[in-house]
């Protein structure tokens, strides 16, 4: 009988590949709601926002206001948000000069003034006053006293400084704070290193209520929140995306009753139901989390809840700006098991190693992955204990190969999961 072939083509990646099609366990997708109209909704919620007055009555003419925005590494719809939030300043008779706009870097690099316009828009960016957070630099941070977790809040010094701090967002699942958007435009987004990294603690990211889509009880969660009102956060504009990047929800107003209702929104249908653990799993984050490794990962670390010892990801990312971070490597330079890789993230952890962790995490499952990116160097995919790849092609062979011939393998093929809460369905 005539192999009958599945062929599938990932647009975003230019890549495609084919099997045979008795494999497909499924591909799995968000049904999504239909999209919205941006402008009649961004009107909308600032003109009657969730548990606030309209930011034109909040706000006096001499106030001075800093907006949050997030960096290049999000594809939050700023540029599309901005008009009508000026429209609601100007209203108030809030000056220009009055008016910082704060990249959101966490430890992120600094944004070129090139991303800086396509995040806000060419006109923003030149009238209007622009700052790149920079963790590291105490000379921009103000400490504020800690929360009630023992973290202590040191925030840029433009968030204190200003009468009135809104922030710009998207509601996603996160890997360990529940959802993205919110307080975490504050925390991680403007706060120092130090704060990030006791925010982002080993044994809290491990913690089993840390998890995407968990809000109740999620310690990193709740510690976001409380920076956020120690540092003065008044007003988030956060909103829900499809995969295509478009417009399917948007939520202004208080900053976590808000937040409350977009995650709600969300969680009503990004679950993603799967019948057993596949063998094999083909995926890739999509943008903009391919822009390099660090935020690539993301892709693998999401699958967590739907893998077993004999999984084998095949993963596959442009990177086009590499790993984006080096001290993602640094605990895996050794020969030694991926517990005292763990043990020793653990003793000399830094913030960027926390993707690190929960890779490792993965990895001490049995879970084999096979990676593929034109930009990463073959000895590093080495060194994170993953096997290069010189196509997703060649690597659906070889984890095929790996399997054997005993069983039909079931070959899930799963693009972007860190937009969805996968879980294993419950049997009767």
């Amino acid at each position: 009988m005539e192999e009958v072939l599945f062929k599938y083509k990932d647009q975003i990646e230019n890549i495609d590949f084919e099997f045979n099609q008795k494999y497909l366990m499924d591909v799995a997708i968000i049904h999504e709601p239909d999209v919205i109209d941006p402008s009649k909704a961004y009107k909308a919620i600032l003109k009657k926002p969730v548990n606030s007055l309209p930011l034109s009555e909040r706000l006096s003419s001499n106030d001075r206001v800093v907006i949050i925005v997030s960096d290049i590494t999000r594809d939050v719809p700023t540029k599309d948000i901005f008009p009508y939030l000026m429209e609601e300043l100007l209203q108030a008779g809030i000056k220009y000069e009055n008016i910082t706009v704060l990249i959101a870097l966490g430890v992120h690099r600094k944004n070129t003034i090139k991303e800086i316009e396509s995040i806000i828009g060419k006109k923003w960016s030149e009238c209007l006053r622009i700052k790149n957070h920079n963790a590291f630099d105490f000379n921009e941070l103000v400490y504020l006293g800690d929360t009630s977790h023992k973290t202590p809040v040191w925030v840029n010094k433009e968030v204190v400084a200003a009468d009135f701090c809104i922030a710009i967002g998207k509601i996603e699942p996160h890997e360990f704070a529940g959802f993205t958007g919110g307080a975490k435009s504050i925390l991680p987004g403007v706060c120092a290193e130090e704060t990030i990294k006791i925010n982002h603690k080993p044994e809290l990211i491990l913690h089993e209520n840390c998890k995407p889509g968990l809000l109740v009880d999620n310690i990193i969660r709740e510690d976001m929140n409380e920076a956020a009102k120690i540092a003065g956060l008044d007003f988030i504009i956060n909103v829900v995306l499809n995969k295509e990047g478009n417009l399917l929800a948007a939520f202004a107003g208080d900053p976590y009753i808000a937040h409350e209702e977009g995650c709600k929104f969300l969680k009503d249908f990004i679950k993603i139901e799967i019948d057993e653990s596949p063998d094999i799993i083909i995926t890739s984050p999509g943008k903009p989390l391919n822009i390099n490794l660090y935020q690539s990962l993301k892709a693998i670390i999401a699958l967590e809840p739907i893998i077993c010892s004999k999984t084998k990801i095949i993963f596959y990312s442009s990177c086009r700006d590499g790993l984006g971070s080096n001290d993602m490597l640094q605990p895996f330079i050794s020969n030694n098991s991926i517990d005292f890789v763990i043990d020793k993230i653990k003793g000399d952890y830094t913030i960027e190693k926390d993707h690190s962790l929960l890779l490792a995490n993965i990895l001490s499952k049995g879970v084999e992955i096979f990676a593929y990116s034109p930009n990463i160097k073959l000895k590093d995919f080495i060194t994170l204990r993953m096997k290069p790849i010189k196509s997703v092609q060649l690597g659906i062979k070889l984890a095929l190969e790996g399997i054997g011939f005993k069983k039909v393998p079931k070959i899930l093929i799963y693009q972007m999961p860190q937009r969805s809460i996968p879980i294993i369905k419950q049997k009767n």
